[in-house]
């Protein structure tokens, strides 16, 4: 069964990527703008639009070889959806329990990943993983 889904992984990459963007245009332009809502949905929605098209750079990556332009792309949208989700939470908070967590938690989270990818530990993992953890982590001591 594994041999099948390698042969089809381009198809779910795309289907994952179009399914990002298809809900980041909903957030985005539909819901933020037809009801009031507490939530800012709209950066929900520039989180999505934004991993979906790191997916679809992913896709390109499957296709092509490996290039230092594409893996530079790759971390920069993955940081940016990061960074949009990070601006969701805190605007959420601000809106809803009156305060926020403060923006340099981003800025001191991006340093610290950055200088941990230069000792050669995994971006993507070091991304997805520590990020929202160190986020919320941080948040609960302020």
């Amino acid at each position: 069964m594994v041999p099948f889904y390698l042969s089809q992984l381009d198809y779910i990459i795309f289907l994952e990527g179009l399914f990002h963007l298809t809900l980041g245009v909903i957030l985005c332009y539909r819901l933020d703008k037809e009801m009031e809502h507490k939530l800012p949905w709209f950066w929900l929605g520039m989180f999505f639009l934004i991993h979906g098209i790191e997916d679809w750079v992913n896709l390109i990556t499957l296709s092509l070889q490996d290039n230092q332009i594409l893996f530079v792309l790759r971390w920069g949208l993955m940081y940016l959806a990061v960074f949009y989700l990070f601006i969701f939470a805190r605007r959420g908070c601000i809106r809803t329990h009156e305060q926020g967590h403060s923006i340099w938690f981003a800025v001191i989270t991006v340093v610290l990943l950055s200088c941990l990818a230069l000792k050669g530990l995994g971006l993507k993992d070091l991304t997805i993983y520590l990020l929202p953890f160190l986020w919320e982590e941080l948040g609960q001591l302020l």
